[in-house]
């Protein structure tokens, strides 16, 4: 018996409109265009000035996030006898955890006043580095998750929901296809708009922003709408265990950087970048066939699609109480300043 019953997403398939996964990568091309037109070269020259912060940062996105994404997930695999988070939801976390941070990290970290700069400089050089790390990361984390439930199996005392190991394999030659088409080439393109056609770039960056989110947004609610029934029975479940990811992410991201001594407003943008992650790009890869041969599991495209809402309400959410400390902060200060003035 698994609690909230998410462990029925394992053995059910989700309905999407026909052609959903061409809409889907052309939206996210035309979003990852926008986003290559605020990348600048000056971005990656912060790893030869002031590295220590951006490399922090790194390494908490690509490797300690998805560490804890494992080790959350193994724990959820078998509490007390119960299947908490079955393997279809554990491997969407998986995929989301290997996902670049998204540009909404740039407008969070603006919003709470927190490193601009630094927060990027990271989604930047992140989304670069996702063409290798993004495949290589799911590929290597959700083998030593396949490991685990296959040792799990075994046991005498089993006795656990399992799921067939075939719908999980994924295709990484067609995975980096995908990568190309909907990361590096709008990457390309839209980095040398913007240094060639300056003036077409502050034209249409704004605009394309707007409407390419409202696009993926449409895509997310029809997903939503064709699978309302789905959804609804194992919303409970979902929520729980996306708010703990999530919340986590925050967290690491957050103390990962206290670890090392960086100040509060990079703490904060570290937190950010933590947490909000490229999810559109993982819906990407669950829509195509090619990449999951086998056809993907409900727990996988359920998680994964409701990831990429909760990030943005739970990063909102963060952003309004930084900027409301550093709101509160600089009042002090000014009062400070106002009494020793007197």
């Amino acid at each position: 018996m698994a609690l909230f019953n998410v462990a029925v997403l394992d053995n059910t398939q989700l309905n999407f409109p026909q052609g959903g996964d061409l809409a889907v990568n052309i939206v996210l091309g035309v979003i990852m265009f926008g986003v290559a037109l605020e990348i600048k070269i000056s971005d990656f020259k912060t790893l030869f000035y002031n590295p220590k912060p951006l490399i922090v940062g790194l390494v908490s996105q690509l490797i300690v996030v998805p560490l804890f994404t494992l080790t959350f997930a193994m724990i959820g695999y078998n509490i007390f006898g119960h299947n908490i988070i079955p393997p279809s939801v554990a491997m969407g976390m998986i995929l989301v955890a290997a996902c670049p941070g998204g540009n909404m990290a740039n407008f969070m970290s603006a919003l709470s006043k927190a490193n601009v700069a630094l927060s990027v400089s990271l989604t930047s050089v992140n989304t670069v580095l996702a063409i290798i790390t993004t495949p290589f990361s799911f590929k290597l984390f959700s083998w030593l998750y396949l490991q685990f439930v296959d040792f799990m199996s075994t046991r005498p005392d089993a006795n656990i929901i399992t799921v067939s190991q075939q719908n999980l394999e994924i295709n990484t030659i067609d995975m980096f296809r995908v990568l190309s088409f909907v990361l590096l080439i709008p990457l390309i393109l839209g980095m040398a708009c913007a240094y060639y056609l300056p003036k077409i770039k502050e034209m249409i960056h704004k605009p394309l922003q707007i409407i390419s989110l409202l696009a993926f947004f449409a895509i997310l609610v029809i997903a939503l709408a064709k699978n309302l029934p789905i959804f609804w029975n194992n919303i409970l479940g979902l929520f729980i265990i996306v708010l703990i990811h999530n919340a986590a992410a925050i967290f690491i991201g957050y103390n990962f950087a206290r670890l090392f001594k960086l100040d509060c407003k990079n703490r904060q943008t570290m937190s950010i970048e933590s947490s909000i992650h490229n999810s559109g790009l993982g819906l990407a890869f669950l829509l195509n066939k090619r990449i999951f041969p086998a056809g993907v599991p409900g727990g996988m495209l359920a998680v994964t699609a409701w990831w990429g809402v909760w990030h943005i309400i739970a990063g909102l959410f963060i952003a309004f109480v930084y900027r409301y400390k550093a709101n509160k902060k600089a009042k002090y200060v000014i009062d400070q300043s106002a009494l020793e003035a007197k």
